[in-house]
């Protein structure tokens, strides 16, 4: 012969046939439909309804603790309301949004407006709204407003 052919060694047939018929049957489930006797019967629980699972909770009242230690509260220190002094025009009620597309809600008689970053607000400009507070410039007075406060009335604040 003139050596076109050659041995094969049988160890490397029977493994080189392994890993074929291997890689067959792991491939088989790809090439079979499925059908309705081949899948696994998935049983799901059905879920409480909402009004049911409010009636098993305790009654905000019975737990006083969560109040004075909000959960939510970084320091768990209990959350004061502003008081009267701080509830005139421009009173800042919150702040949304991620770090570089923050807005503050003001509310005034006029009702809730939205503001951010280089606004104007009445004779102030929105220097930057943090994540707690918002800071307003007007020529070289700086103020900071706090969730809760608002911008103080006369020669310092609004018109």
């Amino acid at each position: 012969m003139n050596g076109a052919l050659r041995r094969v060694d049988p160890a490397s047939a029977w493994l080189t046939l392994g890993i074929v018929v291997a890689l067959g049957l792991a491939a088989l489930p790809w090439f079979l439909p499925l059908g309705h006797a081949n899948r696994a019967a998935v049983t799901m629980a059905t879920p409480t309804p909402l009004p049911a699972l409010m009636a098993r909770l305790p009654a905000l009242d019975t737990l006083p603790e969560t109040r004075q230690r909000p959960l939510f509260s970084p320091d768990r220190k209990a959350i004061v309301s502003a008081p009267a002094a701080e509830t005139g025009p421009n009173r800042l009620v919150g702040i949304v949004g991620a770090s570089g597309a923050r807005r503050a809600m003001l509310r005034d008689a006029a009702g809730t407006r939205m503001v951010g970053a280089g606004d104007r607000l009445d004779a102030w400009t929105v220097q930057s709204v943090e994540a707690d507070r918002l800071v307003l410039s007007r020529g070289a007075e700086q103020v900071i407003l706090s969730i809760g406060s608002a911008l103080p009335a006369g020669p310092g604040g609004t018109k």
